[in-house]
C-alpha cells in the first residue's frame, strides 16, 4: 500500500510538472519581451536619438494596443546624387531584440546612400505590444508601416529590407505580401515557425523538451498561437520566398544552434532561381549578426545596389 501511494505520489508530482512546463513553453513561446509593459510607446529624449545618430524618431499605430517606433537614418549626401536616396531600406532586428542593437547596419547602409529605417516590431524596444507572432503579424505591421512612410513621402526609390534571425523571416514573410519590397537580406532565417519553435524546445527547455513526442510539441505550438491571437502556419517564411519574385540573398552561420543552418539551406533550394546562399563556415547565430569580418555587410550592399538600384539604371 505504501508503495502504491508513493508511485501515486510520483504520477502526480510528474503531471503537475508537465502541466507547469508546458505552460511556461507556451507563455516563453509568444510573450514579447515589453508584455507587461501596457504604457503606450513614447518618443525618446532628443540627447539620446543625437547621441545615436538617429535623425528621424516616428510612431506607426498598426493595430489595436499596438503602435511602432521608427528611427530613420538618412544617407551620406556624398553617395547620393541630388541628395535622393539610392533607395530606402527597412531593417528589422531579431527576436527579443531592438532597433539599437541594429544601428551599425542602419549606419552601414546609410553611408552607402540608402535611407534606413529601422523598426522595433511588435513588443520589442519602443513599441507597444503583449506577444510576438514570428512574422505572421508582424508582416502585416509592415505593410502599414510602408503605406505611412509612403503617405510621408520617405519611401524614395526602390525599397528593400534586411533582416536578422526573427526579422529575417519577417522580411521574407513580408516580401510575400507586398510587391513593393524589391530586394532582401535574410541574416539566418528560418522556415517557418513549426519548424524552428520544435528546435527551440527541444534545444532550450532541459527535461522536458527531451520527452515530449513531435505531435506533442506541434500541439503546443498551436496552443501558444492561440494565447498570442495568430495562426502559427502563417509565420511561413518557405511558403513566402515561392510566392514571392524578389531577390532574397540569405546568410547563414553553418554552426548556427538557434536557427540550424539547414534551414537557410532549404529556403535557398525552395526558391533557387531568385535566391543566393552564403554559408559562413565556424560561425554561429550571434556571429553571423555581428559580422566580424564584414562579409555580410559587403555583401548586402552589393545586392541591394544590383536590385535596387544598378537594375533601374
Amino acid at each position: 500500500m505504501q508503495r502504491l501511494s508513493i508511485q501515486l505520489g510520483v504520477i502526480v508530482l510528474l503531471a503537475m510538472f508537465s502541466v507547469g512546463c508546458d505552460s511556461f513553453i507556451k507563455a516563453w513561446m509568444v510573450q514579447s519581451p515589453n508584455h507587461d509593459d501596457r504604457a503606450p510607446a513614447s518618443p525618446s529624449d532628443a540627447w539620446w536619438l543625437n547621441l545615436l545618430h538617429v535623425d528621424r524618431e516616428m510612431f506607426a499605430t498598426v493595430a489595436p494596443g499596438v503602435t511602432l517606433r521608427l528611427w530613420a537614418i538618412e544617407p551620406d549626401p556624398a553617395k547620393t546624387p541630388g541628395h535622393k536616396p539610392r533607395g530606402t531600406i527597412l531593417v528589422l532586428h531579431g527576436h527579443l531584440d531592438h532597433s539599437t542593437v541594429m544601428l551599425i547596419k542602419g549606419h552601414d547602409l546609410a553611408a552607402a546612400g540608402y535611407r534606413a529605417i529601422m523598426v522595433d516590431m511588435r513588443g520589442h524596444g519602443g513599441s507597444s505590444g503583449q506577444y510576438t507572432t514570428f512574422g505572421a503579424l508582424e508582416s502585416r505591421d509592415l505593410i502599414k508601416v510602408i503605406d505611412d512612410l509612403q503617405a510621408q513621402g520617405l519611401i524614395e526609390g526602390r525599397l528593400g529590407v534586411w533582416g536578422m534571425s526573427m526579422g529575417a523571416a519577417t522580411a521574407i514573410q513580408l516580401a510575400g505580401r507586398d510587391p513593393r519590397v524589391r530586394a532582401v537580406v535574410a541574416v539566418a532565417p528560418y522556415t517557418n515557425l513549426r519548424a524552428v519553435g520544435a528546435h527551440a524546445i527541444r534545444v532550450f527547455i532541459p527535461l522536458r523538451g527531451w520527452w515530449l513526442s513531435e505531435t506533442d510539441i506541434q500541439r503546443l505550438i498551436t496552443e501558444a498561437g492561440d494565447m498570442a491571437g495568430f495562426d502559427p502556419d502563417e509565420a511561413d517564411a518557405l511558403a513566402a520566398i515561392k510566392r514571392t519574385d524578389a531577390p532574397v540573398l540569405i546568410a547563414s552561420g553553418c554552426w548556427d544552434i538557434v536557427v540550424p543552418h539547414a534551414q537557410s539551406v532549404e529556403l535557398h533550394d525552395a526558391a533557387p532561381d531568385h535566391s543566393r546562399l552564403i554559408s559562413l563556415p565556424l560561425t554561429g547565430h550571434i556571429l553571423a549578426g555581428v559580422d566580424l569580418g564584414g562579409q555580410i555587410k559587403r555583401a548586402s550592399i552589393a545586392w541591394f545596389d544590383q536590385h535596387l538600384v544598378e537594375s533601374v539604371e
